[in-house]
């Protein structure tokens, strides 16, 4: 939450900026109901449909986060009627 001055009144206004959620490649598993090795691998296959990668460095070591839009994206892709096709005979 940020907080702005009114110029007019010099009252604070508190501000919600909008902001996506981004999520470590431990909570995407959970959330994909995937292991972590498979997530990796599906993020190779498919970098061209995702948004750049985001890292942060957490005790010196990168740390790789999806962005909410990425994770329905990939929700799209590993349950998508043309990965489980049913069978009709």
């Amino acid at each position: 939450m940020n907080t702005f001055w009114c110029p007019s009144c010099r009252k604070p206004v508190e501000l919600l900026l909008p902001v996506e959620p981004v999520y470590s490649l431990e909570t995407a598993a959970m959330l994909l109901v995937c292991s972590v090795g498979a997530l990796v691998e599906t993020l190779r296959r498919h970098k061209a449909h995702l948004s750049p990668p985001l890292y942060r460095t957490i005790r010196r070591r990168r740390m790789r986060f999806l962005t909410a839009t990425d994770i329905r994206t990939l929700r799209s892709i590993l349950f998508s009627q043309m990965r489980y096709k049913l069978k009709t005979t």
